[in-house]
Order: structure tokens, then sequence, then C-alpha cells
């Protein structure tokens, strides 16, 4: 593979995409191109298939039922429903669903505390950002 080809399925697309994307982010996304497409195709067989096998155990629950449904397909519920007074109910629990209970719990908490510190004030006097919490 040629060194600075983009390797998206839609190249057009993932130009433009990072051309109109900050310093910042295109360092980054040049920074991750330059190991995939010379550090990681340099590395000795077996050192890659080692990161390859960490990497797919690492998505496997992701990538299986319940999760795939849940995280990979198309939802009507985002984080940021709870702003708006909506009750969200992660029905997973670890008992059962061991350590897939665990992953979509630890991942609905998270973008759930992302969302919440990025709301930012309302500008209009009097108003005021709803209380949300959340019980884990």
């Amino acid at each position: 593979m040629e060194e600075g080809k983009c390797l998206c399925a839609n190249t057009a697309r993932c130009e433009r995409g990072n051309s109109e994307s900050s310093a910042e982010i295109r360092a980054d996304f040049e920074e991750c191109k330059k190991y995939w497409e010379v550090e990681f195709p340099n590395l000795s067989e077996k050192t890659r298939s080692i990161i390859t096998l960490t990497f797919s155990m690492l998505a496997r629950p992701l990538v299986t039922q319940p999760l795939r449904k849940l995280f990979s397909a198309d939802t009507n519920v985002k984080p940021e429903d709870a702003f708006e007074g909506k009750i969200i109910i992660v029905d997973l629990p670890v008992q059962e669903f061991r350590l897939v209970g665990r992953i979509a719990n630890l991942t609905w908490k998270y973008c759930f505390q992302v969302a919440v510190l990025r709301r930012t004030p309302l500008m209009a006097p009097d108003t005021y950002l709803r209380p949300v919490f959340f019980m884990g």
C-alpha cells in the first residue's frame, strides 16, 4: 500500500472529512494512518497476530448478541434523552449476562457522564438545566 493513501472505502469522503477537521484532529488522523500503513505492516508476523487477536477479543462482545443489536444497529435512545425527562433503564444485569452486562452498563454510564459534562448552560435569564442523575 502506498504511504499517504487513504484506507477508507470512500476515499473522497475520508480526505474531505480530514481536510475540514482541526489541525489537532488531522495530526491524530495522520499518526493513526502512519501506524497502520507503515509500522503495523513492518512488525513481525507473531507481533501482528498478537495485536490482531487482542483487538478481536476486546471487540467480540460488541459484534455479537445482544450488544451488536444494542450498540451497532439503529436505536431510538441516547444519553441526552435524560435531559428531556426520560428515564433510561439498561436491563442487562451482570448476574445474568456476566461480561456482556458489565460492558453494556459501563458503556452507558460512560456515555451518560460525557453527555452531562458536555451540556451547555441555557442563555435565557431565569432558565435552568434539568437536573439528572445516574444510579448504577
